[in-house]
Formats: C-alpha cells, structure tokens, sequence
C-alpha cells in the first residue's frame, strides 16, 4: 500500500482536521495570518523550484526560492496563465503517481476545460473549503438539514450511520427533474439550506414567479459554479430570501472567498488563499484594481504560484484583512468591434442593474458587426415587445460600434450554457 492510497483511507480524517484548522485559523490576529501565509508561501516556492515550469521562471530573475522572504517579494514574481496551468496539468497526468489522486476538471466558461489533481490529502482540503465556506456564511451544517443537488463525486453521501444519528444531514435532488418536482420537493424536506448552481436556482425561481407559485424559504442557500450579478442577486432573494451566502473560488484552488448574507464584500479566507492584483502594466500589488492573482496556500503537489484566475477585481484590506469589494467579470468579457471599439462587461452591468421590465438578459457577439441581445420579459411588465426594444435601444446607445447591427431575441428563459453556467456577455468570435 503506498502513502497515497493511507491518504485515500485518512481522507475524513483529513477533513475533519483541515476543517479545525480553518475553524481557529480565521480567529487569529491579521499579524498572525501574514505570518502563517508567509511561512507557508516559503514552502509552495521551495517545492516550485523542483518543477521545470517554475524552475524557468526563477532561472529568468536569477533568483532562487530563498530570495522570497516576505510577501510583499511574491510581487516579484511571474504569474501563472490558465494556458501554462493547463498544458502542465496534462503533463503530469501521464505520469505514474498521477494515478493515484483524484481529478476534477473546470467548466471551460474561458475556454478548454482544464483537469486538476489532487493527492487524496488535497483533496480534503479542497472538499472541505465549501463546507466552511458554509459555517462562515452562518450556516450551521452539522445540526442542520441540507438540500443539494446530485454532487459529482461520492465523497459525501447522504444515508451514512452519521447522518442517521441527525449530523450533516442532506436530501438531494436532481436538476434534470421538472420544476414542479424540484419545487414540491423544496416544500416537502423545508431545508435549512440549499445548494444548486446559479443557473439552476434562477431557473427554478423563473418558473416560481411565472406561475405565482409559493416556496419554502430556507435560513440559507448558496449559488454556486459562477459569479452572480446584481439583477441575479435580487432575484434570488425575492424568491428564497434573504440567507444568500456568495462563495467565490474555482475547482484549480478551492473556494477561497466568502460574501455573508447582506455583506458588500467578500472576505478573503486567508488560511486558503493569498491574493493580490495584476494592473494593465504587468505589476502586482496587494490591493487595488486589476486581475486578480491568488496562490492556495494548501496545493503542495502542484503548486499555484501567483495564479491568474481571469476576474477582474477590486481588492481591498479592510481591518488587516483582505476582501474582494467588487467583482467585475472575466478579464476577456470583452467585445471587440470592426471599427476598433470595445464593449467590457463592467459597462453594460451598470446599465443592466437599471433595467426595468426586464426579467433576464444576454449579449452574444455574433461577428464583427452584429451583437444578439437575448432577453426574458418581466412578467409582470404591461409594455410591448415594440416598447421594451426601443426602451433597450436608448439604455445601450453607445455602447457598441456605430456600424454594429444589433439584434433582439425574446426568450421565455434563457437556457444555461452547456458547461451549466449563464454568462451575461458571449463572443462567438
């Protein structure tokens, strides 16, 4: 037996005490936290050197693992694209340890979907991430009855000897099923929590509103799979309340962020994650405005240094710690025009928090030339097709070329994209 298959055995017990860790880690002083981070940040580079991925990137700056002491040095160092993370990623699956640790793979919402690895040990740590991200919101989850949607693996079951005695209870249900069933089941377990994608939330509420139907109301539920925005955000409250605990994260690194119910931020878990920001330059800093970088402080195998996750953010310390104030979307939401004009996501969501009458919408850039607004009608709107286009046109004058041919699709729902998500802005090009 070898050490990774006692890891497979030991795995609850990994959880159980990463989870504690977690539990009296985020009660420590900011001092403390930089320290514990800059300790372990030490270490992830020691054993990034041992890489030839990273090892050309400290041969490049002359620089060995000990010229980084603090953390502030970490800005001296490269980032780590999702292109380099992917084509390392399938390196290392062909080799004969790989076999023995688990893999998850990203959606793909940025393009090729990527395979992760984790030894069994990480792989707690990973799974461990969203349960505390759950507690940190306000959710008891060991006393509490839980309500998810089928999981991907089956790590977690829900008819355990544990589970029996009335701990970490769950019921599952099945996202393929219709609405009424989903819905029927909501009323009939009355969860304390629920967790489904986002898409899939707005999808069951969609159907609530349309037909006027009523809903248990859980103390918390979570959307999860992707970053919500405003309108999503009030429409998710308006059916199932207001226990809406925001997790941000991604399966390369763990859930690492966490926006309690009717906080304005998300606050940094910093015993998973160190972050900081990328401006248009090239240079990295803790705060401010930028792509954003994190390094999981947990992923020893394969380590994330100054990985670049693709959102565009602003990042703040606010009492010693660090919190995501604003997330503005992919850094490639962008629309590019023939004329050399651009359209970014973070424009068209300010106008999108303002619509009124309108229950969803999407831009899909179809050419150089010609941008389809898909949109879903408020049900409860008295306006025509006719007045809800023109009342479109005028918000998004401006907004795209000025040859630009736009196109309205009026849609009952807008489906998910095929990878489960509902982005607001898709280039085709």
């Amino acid at each position: 037996m070898n050490c990774y298959q006692i890891q497979n055995r030991l795995f609850n017990a990994y959880a159980a005490s990463f989870f504690l860790h977690l539990l009296f880690f985020e009660k420590r002083t900011p001092r403390r936290k930089r320290k514990y981070q800059e300790k372990q940040i030490r270490k992830l580079l020691s054993r990034a050197y041992n890489y030839p991925i990273y090892k050309e990137k400290f041969d490049r700056l002359g620089l060995k693992p000990s010229d980084f002491n603090t953390l502030k040095d970490l800005s001296k160092f490269p980032t780590l694209t999702k292109e380099e993370y992917r084509k390392w990623m399938q390196d290392e699956l062909e080799t004969e340890k790989a076999k023995n640790f688990k893999t998850t793979q990203t959606s793909g919402s940025t393009g090729i979907p990527t395979t992760n690895i984790y030894p069994p040990k990480e792989y707690a740590y990973h799974y461990v991430a969203d349960l505390y991200g759950w507690v940190y919101g306000g959710y008891n989850p060991f006393w509490g009855l839980s309500l998810t949607r089928q999981p991907g693996d089956n790590e977690v079951g829900n008819k355990t000897l544990i589970q029996k005695l009335g701990i970490l209870r769950r019921k599952t249900f099945d996202t393929r099923w219709e609405r009424d069933k989903i819905i029927r089941t909501i009323n009939e377990v009355k969860p304390n929590f629920i967790l489904a994608n986002s898409s899939e939330l707005v999808y069951i509420a969609q159907y609530i509103i349309e037909n006027n139907l009523s809903v248990h109301k859980p103390d918390f539920f979570c959307p999860t799979g992707e970053n919500i925005d405003g309108r999503v955000d009030r429409l998710l409250r308006d059916v199932y309340g207001d226990g809406l605990i925001n997790i941000y994260g991604g399966t390369e690194m763990a859930d690492f962020a966490v926006k309690k119910p009717n906080s304005k931020t998300y606050d940094v878990i910093e015993s998973l994650a160190y972050t900081c920001v990328k401006n248009e330059e090239g240079e990295i800093f803790h705060c401010g405005n930028g792509s954003l970088i994190v390094t999981p402080l947990f992923r020893k195998e394969y380590p994330l240094i100054n990985y670049e996750i693709g959102d565009y953010v602003e990042l703040r310390e606010i009492d010693g710690c660090d919190c995501i104030v604003n997330i503005s979307g992919r850094t490639n939401d962008v629309f590019f025009w023939r004329n050399g004009k651009q359209t970014i996501y973070k424009r068209l969501e300010d106008i999108n928090m303002g619509l009124k009458d309108i229950f969803q919408i999407r831009f899909i850039q179809k050419s150089l030339d010609k941008v389809v607004i898909q949109v879903v009608k408020d049900a409860k709107s008295t306006k025509t097709i006719e007045e809800l286009e023109n009342y479109l046109s005028e918000q998004y004058e401006g907004q795209f070329g000025d040859d630009v041919t736009v196109e309205f699709d009026w849609q009952k729902e807008l489906p998910p994209d095929s990878n489960g998500k509902l982005r607001v802005m898709v280039s085709e090009i």
